[in-house]
Protein backbone atom coordinates (compact mmCIF):
# COMPACT_ATOMS: atom_id res chain seq x y z
CA UNK A 1 0.00 0.00 0.00
CA UNK A 2 1.76 3.66 -1.15
CA UNK A 3 0.27 6.39 -0.17
CA UNK A 4 0.05 10.19 -1.88
CA UNK A 5 0.77 13.10 0.64
CA UNK A 6 1.67 15.79 -1.68
CA UNK A 7 4.47 18.62 -1.31
CA UNK A 8 2.79 20.23 0.78
CA UNK A 9 1.80 16.95 3.24
CA UNK A 10 5.19 15.47 2.71
CA UNK A 11 6.83 19.77 3.91
CA UNK A 12 4.48 19.39 6.95
CA UNK A 13 5.70 15.75 7.92
CA UNK A 14 9.11 16.69 7.69
CA UNK A 15 8.89 19.58 9.47
CA UNK A 16 6.37 18.26 12.35
CA UNK A 17 9.31 15.64 12.70
CA UNK A 18 11.80 18.17 12.83
CA UNK A 19 10.21 20.69 15.19
CA UNK A 20 9.57 16.98 17.67
CA UNK A 21 13.43 16.14 16.96
CA UNK A 22 15.08 19.26 18.13
CA UNK A 23 12.83 19.53 21.11
CA UNK A 24 13.79 16.16 22.08
CA UNK A 25 17.46 16.80 21.88
CA UNK A 26 17.35 19.78 23.80
CA UNK A 27 14.74 17.95 26.77
CA UNK A 28 17.22 15.78 26.80
CA UNK A 29 20.44 18.13 27.30
CA UNK A 30 18.26 19.37 30.38
CA UNK A 31 17.89 15.79 31.26
CA UNK A 32 21.66 15.42 31.14
CA UNK A 33 22.28 18.59 33.40
CA UNK A 34 20.17 17.89 36.07
CA UNK A 35 21.81 14.75 36.26
CA UNK A 36 24.64 16.18 36.51
CA UNK A 37 23.57 18.58 39.33
CA UNK A 38 21.97 15.39 41.09
CA UNK A 39 25.62 14.10 40.87
CA UNK A 40 26.81 16.91 42.59
CA UNK A 41 24.12 16.94 45.52
CA UNK A 42 24.80 13.39 46.31
CA UNK A 43 28.80 14.30 46.78
CA UNK A 44 27.29 17.10 49.22
CA UNK A 45 25.28 14.47 51.06
CA UNK A 46 28.31 12.08 51.14
CA UNK A 47 30.37 14.98 52.54
CA UNK A 48 28.08 16.14 54.91
CA UNK A 49 27.95 12.51 56.28
CA UNK A 50 31.17 12.32 56.91
CA UNK A 51 32.28 15.95 57.95
CA UNK A 52 28.40 16.60 59.69
CA UNK A 53 28.72 19.84 57.99
CA UNK A 54 26.97 21.08 54.71
CA UNK A 55 28.67 23.99 52.76
CA UNK A 56 25.03 26.76 51.94
CA UNK A 57 26.86 27.87 49.43
CA UNK A 58 27.68 25.00 47.65
CA UNK A 59 23.73 23.61 48.19
CA UNK A 60 22.35 26.82 47.03
CA UNK A 61 24.78 26.79 43.75
CA UNK A 62 23.81 23.14 43.20
CA UNK A 63 19.65 23.79 44.00
CA UNK A 64 19.49 27.07 41.54
CA UNK A 65 21.14 25.20 38.44
CA UNK A 66 18.26 22.83 38.86
CA UNK A 67 15.73 25.30 39.48
CA UNK A 68 17.29 26.82 36.04
CA UNK A 69 16.94 23.51 34.03
CA UNK A 70 13.57 23.05 35.10
CA UNK A 71 12.13 26.86 33.93
CA UNK A 72 13.93 26.29 30.73
CA UNK A 73 12.23 22.74 30.80
CA UNK A 74 8.94 24.02 31.62
CA UNK A 75 9.19 27.08 28.83
CA UNK A 76 9.97 24.55 25.83
CA UNK A 77 7.36 22.13 26.64
CA UNK A 78 5.17 25.07 26.72
CA UNK A 79 5.81 26.26 23.37
CA UNK A 80 5.70 22.84 21.55
CA UNK A 81 2.28 22.15 23.28
CA UNK A 82 1.15 25.28 21.91
CA UNK A 83 3.08 23.94 18.76
CA UNK A 84 1.22 20.66 18.59
CA UNK A 85 -2.15 22.09 19.07
CA UNK A 86 -1.74 24.03 15.74
CA UNK A 87 -2.06 20.76 14.19
CA UNK A 88 -5.53 19.97 15.67
CA UNK A 89 -6.98 23.19 14.74
CA UNK A 90 -7.30 23.51 11.14
CA UNK A 91 -9.17 26.82 10.99
CA UNK A 92 -8.56 30.39 12.49
CA UNK A 93 -7.48 33.99 13.01
CA UNK A 94 -3.47 34.22 12.85
CA UNK A 95 -1.72 36.97 14.86
CA UNK A 96 2.07 37.14 12.76
CA UNK A 97 3.56 38.36 15.31
CA UNK A 98 2.67 35.38 17.68
CA UNK A 99 4.03 32.93 15.20
CA UNK A 100 7.18 34.49 14.60
CA UNK A 101 7.82 34.60 17.68
CA UNK A 102 6.72 30.70 18.16
CA UNK A 103 9.23 29.71 15.07
CA UNK A 104 11.97 31.40 16.39
CA UNK A 105 11.73 29.61 20.08
CA UNK A 106 11.18 25.91 17.99
CA UNK A 107 14.21 27.02 15.48
CA UNK A 108 17.01 28.63 18.32
CA UNK A 109 19.27 25.35 18.18
CA UNK A 110 19.60 25.50 14.34
CA UNK A 111 19.89 29.09 14.60
CA UNK A 112 22.57 28.76 17.30
CA UNK A 113 24.54 26.34 15.00
CA UNK A 114 25.31 29.26 12.87
CA UNK A 115 25.70 31.40 15.93
CA UNK A 116 22.84 34.01 14.24
CA UNK A 117 20.91 36.24 16.83
CA UNK A 118 17.16 36.14 15.34
CA UNK A 119 14.74 38.92 16.59
CA UNK A 120 11.18 39.24 16.36
CA UNK A 121 10.92 42.92 15.69
CA UNK A 122 6.98 44.27 17.51
CA UNK A 123 4.38 44.04 14.74
CA UNK A 124 3.70 47.35 12.71
CA UNK A 125 0.20 47.41 11.12
CA UNK A 126 -2.23 44.73 11.11
CA UNK A 127 -0.14 41.88 11.20
CA UNK A 128 -2.39 39.60 11.64
CA UNK A 129 -4.31 37.03 9.14
CA UNK A 130 -8.11 37.47 9.54
CA UNK A 131 -8.52 33.25 8.51
CA UNK A 132 -5.81 30.64 7.57
CA UNK A 133 -4.66 27.25 9.21
CA UNK A 134 -2.11 28.04 11.93
CA UNK A 135 -0.32 24.90 11.05
CA UNK A 136 0.31 25.59 7.05
CA UNK A 137 1.56 29.39 8.22
CA UNK A 138 4.10 28.44 10.69
CA UNK A 139 5.24 25.93 8.52
CA UNK A 140 5.69 28.47 5.82
CA UNK A 141 7.46 30.58 8.49
CA UNK A 142 9.56 28.37 9.48
CA UNK A 143 11.04 27.37 5.90
CA UNK A 144 11.11 31.12 4.86
CA UNK A 145 13.54 31.43 8.29
CA UNK A 146 15.75 28.55 6.64
CA UNK A 147 15.64 29.79 3.68
CA UNK A 148 16.78 33.42 5.03
CA UNK A 149 19.45 32.19 6.99
CA UNK A 150 21.14 30.98 3.70
CA UNK A 151 21.84 35.12 3.22
CA UNK A 152 23.00 35.61 6.79
CA UNK A 153 26.60 35.53 7.54
CA UNK A 154 27.53 33.37 10.83
CA UNK A 155 27.35 35.95 13.64
CA UNK A 156 25.45 38.21 12.38
CA UNK A 157 21.71 39.27 13.33
CA UNK A 158 18.33 38.34 11.54
CA UNK A 159 15.33 40.38 12.18
CA UNK A 160 11.85 39.58 11.59
CA UNK A 161 9.59 42.13 10.92
CA UNK A 162 5.73 41.70 11.01
CA UNK A 163 3.20 44.25 9.29
CA UNK A 164 1.47 45.00 5.89
CA UNK A 165 1.57 46.00 3.01
CA UNK A 166 -0.96 47.82 0.62
CA UNK A 167 -3.63 46.26 3.30
CA UNK A 168 -2.04 42.62 3.20
CA UNK A 169 -0.18 41.16 6.04
CA UNK A 170 3.20 40.38 6.13
CA UNK A 171 6.75 39.16 7.25
CA UNK A 172 9.77 40.96 6.29
CA UNK A 173 13.22 39.19 6.59
CA UNK A 174 15.74 41.84 7.33
CA UNK A 175 19.56 41.44 7.48
CA UNK A 176 20.22 39.68 4.38
CA UNK A 177 23.77 40.41 3.40
CA UNK A 178 24.25 38.03 1.22
CA UNK A 179 20.96 38.32 -0.15
CA UNK A 180 20.89 38.85 -4.38
CA UNK A 181 17.91 39.43 -6.76
CA UNK A 182 18.98 36.06 -8.80
CA UNK A 183 17.80 34.33 -5.96
CA UNK A 184 14.49 32.24 -6.54
CA UNK A 185 11.89 30.46 -5.00
CA UNK A 186 12.12 26.31 -4.19
CA UNK A 187 10.92 23.36 -3.07
CA UNK A 188 9.19 23.10 -0.22
CA UNK A 189 9.08 26.91 -0.34
CA UNK A 190 7.57 27.47 -3.11
CA UNK A 191 4.41 24.87 -2.96
CA UNK A 192 4.23 25.89 0.73
CA UNK A 193 3.60 29.35 -1.22
CA UNK A 194 0.83 28.44 -2.88
CA UNK A 195 -0.82 26.32 -0.37
CA UNK A 196 -1.08 29.51 1.77
CA UNK A 197 -2.35 32.35 -1.05
CA UNK A 198 1.41 33.86 -0.22
CA UNK A 199 4.10 35.79 -2.33
CA UNK A 200 7.46 35.77 -1.42
CA UNK A 201 9.52 38.99 -2.65
CA UNK A 202 13.12 39.37 -2.63
CA UNK A 203 14.71 43.12 -2.54
CA UNK A 204 18.41 42.24 -2.92
CA UNK A 205 19.39 46.03 -2.61
CA UNK A 206 17.49 46.27 1.11
CA UNK A 207 19.22 43.39 1.93
CA UNK A 208 15.08 41.52 2.76
CA UNK A 209 12.65 39.26 1.65
CA UNK A 210 8.68 39.38 2.60
CA UNK A 211 6.56 37.23 2.73
CA UNK A 212 2.90 38.52 1.76
CA UNK A 213 -0.24 36.83 2.50
CA UNK A 214 -1.62 38.02 -0.69
CA UNK A 215 -5.06 36.37 -0.75
CA UNK A 216 -5.52 37.98 2.65
CA UNK A 217 -6.48 41.06 4.20
CA UNK A 218 -5.24 42.26 7.91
Amino acid sequence: MSFQYGAVGEAGLAFFGKVSSVACHELKNILAIINENNGLLEDTVFMAQKSGAIEPERLGRVCEGIAKQIHRADELLRQVSRFAHSVDQFYGAIDLEDCCRLVVFLARRLTAAKKLTVEVEAASGAARLAGGNPFLVENLVWTALLEAMQFCENGGTLRLVPGERNGQPMVAFCGLNRLNEDFCSVSPLAELLSAASASWEIHGSEQRCELIFTGHEG
